[in-house]
């Protein structure tokens, strides 16, 4: 389907020889413009970029197929109407709407649909002034509010999960506030994730209400979110990853799918590195097995076609050549790989293993495709097979070693350990 173009100022330059209609049209796909906007009430309008009449602006954005955004300049009042904000973002002026920054308020009966997602950015606050609320989840399910931007009730709230819906509420350095009424509501049978994926980023007390069940998913440091919510009474959850992973999700009543939830918030979960080392550990003169490295898995975490990476790596050194040493993997009490390549006599050698693993089925007794790979000083080892592991409970990763004589020259370091996770 040829792009719609109304407005040539908002794709810039494009560059390249075009010569002929299908060269042309391959560069304004390429371009994929963002329309920007700018409405002020009291301002001009050019009925190009600048608006000064809320219908006028709605309508030039309804003929846009693409993504758009509209800078506010001032404090705004939204007239009562059904708005399609698809593909949109609402941005202020980069002052927090809580630190006297730029809000609009949305009277009764404003209300924002959209059929994906929707962002409010650089701290516009937006405001529920009137008796309905301006997102309800028959309208929308995914909201961002990122840098500052604020979700704030006065009169009523301003989202509404109704009963039975489902939401997923982004806040990316975002905020939720109480200008005289809660900013959430939670009807019965609704579940809402509120997901939490930068330093910042506040859920601020007595800001939600209603009964429904909340799962707030922390995926950075430096979040802050109350327990202190006076009007709800449903059943909140608390996640904590501190650094992004991957949320797998069914939900049995909206209708919605585990794949249907992955897709709304995969840009903030695609992988994650956990359990990096900062202090080396040394095992040395001894034949009982040691651990040298810790990492853990989560209980009910996995899914069929996980990856996971445990990398170890450091310095060893032997007494002589006779002198060699076993490196095992556990995940839990299950031995998954091990290595022994003889070394000869080394000092102060390089040594890293890679162990892969592919989770092929979870539950009490799931499976795990291994592929593991040890380097000492050189020699190389590799070690494939299937092995079960239990996925219902939490399980610590951990890299064991054994020398087969207690000397004092039998030595060896880690330097750096840590386990990746993909999907």
């Amino acid at each position: 389907m040829a792009t719609k173009i109304t407005n040539l100022t908002q794709w810039g330059a494009i560059q390249g020889t075009l010569s002929n209609q299908t060269d042309l049209q391959t560069a304004f796909n390429d371009k994929q413009p963002k329309f920007k906007f700018v409405y002020n009430s009291a301002g001009s309008q050019d009925d190009v970029i600048r608006f000064n009449d809320w219908s006028d602006l709605m309508t030039a954005i309804g003929s846009i197929d693409g993504t758009w955004s509209v800078q506010f300049e001032q404090i705004e009042d939204i007239p009562a109407g059904t708005y399609d904000v698809s593909f949109g973002t609402f941005f202020g002026n980069g002052v927090s709407a809580v630190n006297g920054g730029i809000y609009i308020t949305c009277g009764t009966n404003v209300f924002f649909t959209s059929s994906t997602s929707f962002r409010v950015d650089e701290g516009l606050g937006v405001l529920a002034s009137g008796s309905t609320s301006p997102f309800k989840s028959s309208n929308i399910f995914q909201l961002v509010f990122a840098n500052g931007a604020v979700a704030a009730g006065a009169a009523t709230t301003c989202i509404d999960n109704e009963a039975g819906g489902f939401m997923i509420l982004g806040f990316s350095a975002g905020q939720t506030a109480n200008f005289g009424y809660e900013a959430l509501s939670t009807a019965s049978t609704s579940e809402t994730f509120i997901v939490l994926q930068a330093g910042s980023s506040t859920i601020r007390e007595n800001t939600i209400r209603g009964t429904g069940l909340v799962e707030r998913i922390f995926f950075a440091i430096g979040i802050e979110a109350s327990d202190a919510q006076a009007n709800y009474s449903g059943t909140m959850n608390t996640t904590n990853f501190n650094l992004a992973q991957y949320l797998k999700y069914i939900n049995t009543t909206s209708g919605l799918t585990a794949t249907n939830a992955q897709a709304a918030i995969d840009e903030l979960a695609r992988e994650r590195t956990e359990d990096i080392i900062t202090a080396t550990t040394t095992v040395s003169n001894t034949t009982t097995e040691t651990t040298l490295y810790t990492g853990s898995i989560g209980a009910n975490t996995l899914v069929a076609g996980d990856f996971i990476k445990v990398f170890t790596s450091g310095v060893i050194t032997n007494a002589t050549a006779s002198d060699d040493i076993t490196i095992n993997v556990y995940i839990g009490t299950s031995l998954v790989a091990t290595y022994a390549p003889a070394i000869g006599n080394v000092t102060g050698a390089d040594w890293h293993t890679e162990t892969e693993l592919t989770v092929r089925s979870i539950g009490a007794t799931g499976s795990v495709a291994v592929h593991g790979e040890v380097n000492l000083n050189g020699n190389i080892q590799f070690d494939n097979s299937i092995e079960t592991i239990d996925t219902t409970v939490a399980e610590d990763i951990t890299v064991k070693v054994q020398w087969a004589n207690a000397k004092a020259g039998n030595t060896i370091s880690i330097y750096q350990g840590h386990v990746e996770f993909k999907d």
